[in-house]
């Protein structure tokens, strides 16, 4: 059973949490103005998990303010999606390839991009393949936007043979393509707890109640945000994943942001998406719009920008500010995927015909480009490629120049990461 039972020294930067959440002790929660008539109260007394719909809001209070507080985010950002991606049938090297794919991405978006890290994150996976390995791991770690070694370090070294693809990144500044960013309500988490808890000790009625939804409780939110990087992995999307305590000038980097919602959804979550999308960003929600925030409450949600269709899946923007709404359906598809990405037109980037090629862009202020493109089987892949236009492709480090489609298909080296100067 949960409880926030603390003694006077842990319970002093709650309550300065909550007098900063709330403008008065009058606006707290119900079951927190039982409990204290003031915000510098010495202690809060201990609060257990009762049958009562009033409780529920003070467990999201005192679970908000430790989401706030939390360790830092590089301790536990991979923790949100595991193997989320990974498939069962993939080779041991693109399994590793696509687990650096995801530390490299969720890493970047927690605010911690560099290879160290990144490599740090699938030490584990590395350790369990030959020496051979280590240039295709930081090439694609380089690959997803990992930021490159500093001089001196060890993966700066030319032991790998990137020396020469480390001197183009360095004469940047380069930003890699982050076509989608796809958010963990960090409060499904804790609704699945409280109501696994009273679904336990008081039978699912119980748990149905204390939330007062129409409709059965739904606590498959984890699983939704599965569907959905897997769907996007499947398409060889540029996906980028985090929580949303991120900050809003990180989220203003993504020109789309998916975020699968199933009727509750933070608060302060719901007031950083409404900024999002009127500064001009466009938010994939759904599939069910969240009609309570985690104080119970109705008022300052999403459901006031949406129309009559509430929960049915639908393309057409809503706009909002200079931004926009689109609704998610509940299985989602990966030609839903697509058309969110591609049909758009919020994203952009090369596409191989090969579907054992990944491909990422890297740009420059001064309009050069970088095409990664990464083979993660264990023999060579020729691809051709559509998408943005070029006239040539020219190997950073090697020999190799392609000409378009005039000159056949690419063709990818078995497990390989390939940087080519786009022109």
């Amino acid at each position: 059973m949960h409880n926030v039972a603390h003694d006077d020294n842990s319970t002093a930067p709650f309550r300065r949490w909550l007098a900063a959440r709330y403008p008065s002790v009058a606006a707290l929660n119900g079951v927190w103005r039982q409990q204290f008539a003031s915000f510098d109260d010495a202690s809060v007394p201990e609060l257990t998990l009762a049958a009562a719909r009033d409780a529920l809001p003070a467990h999201l209070d005192r679970l908000a303010y430790e989401d706030a507080t939390a360790p830092d985010p590089a301790e536990t950002v991979l923790d949100y999606v595991g193997d989320a991606v990974t498939d069962d049938d993939r080779s041991p090297a693109a399994a590793l390839y696509w687990r650096i794919r995801t530390a490299a991405r969720e890493l970047r978006a927690a605010g911690y991009p560099t290879t160290e890290y990144v490599l740090a994150a699938v030490a584990a996976d590395i350790d369990r393949h030959p020496e051979a390995i280590g240039a295709f791991a930081l090439r694609a770690a380089l690959m997803h936007g990992a930021t490159p070694p500093a001089p001196g370090d060890p993966e700066s070294s030319d032991a790998h043979g990137v020396r020469p693809l480390l001197e183009r990144l360095s004469g940047g500044p380069w930003t890699a393509d982050r076509k989608a960013l796809v958010l963990w309500p960090r409060l499904y988490a804790h609704v699945k707890r409280i109501a696994t808890v009273m679904a336990r000790d008081h039978g699912p009625a119980a748990a149905t109640a204390m939330f007062g939804f129409e409709r059965p409780l739904q606590t498959e939110g984890p699983l939704l945000l599965k569907r959905t990087l897997d769907q996007a992995a499947r398409a060889r999307l540029a996906v980028a994943v985090a929580d949303t305590r991120l900050p809003d000038d990180v989220l203003a980097g993504f020109p789309l942001v998916v975020c699968p919602t199933l009727e509750v959804l933070a608060a302060d979550d719901m007031r950083k998406f409404l900024r999002y999308v009127q500064r001009g960003g466009f938010l994939a929600i759904g599939p069910r719009v969240p009609l309570l925030n985690e104080q119970m409450r109705s008022d300052d949600t999403l459901a006031a920008h949406f129309l009559d269709g509430l929960s049915e899946f639908s393309l057409d923007l809503m706009p909002c500010g200079d931004g926009g709404f689109f609704t998610l359906p509940g299985v989602i598809s990966l030609e839903t995927v697509q058309a969110l990405m591609f049909e758009s037109g919020l994203a952009k980037g090369f596409a191989a015909s090969s579907p054992f090629v990944d491909l990422a862009v890297h740009r420059s202020p001064t309009g050069r480009r970088l095409l990664f493109a990464a083979n993660t089987t264990t023999s060579s892949v020729a691809t051709t490629l559509a998408g943005e236009p070029f006239r040539t492709l020219t190997e950073v480090g090697g020999s190799r120049m392609w000409h378009d489609a005039s000159q056949g298909p690419l063709t990818l080296p078995p497990c390989s990461v390939t940087a080519f100067d786009v022109a």
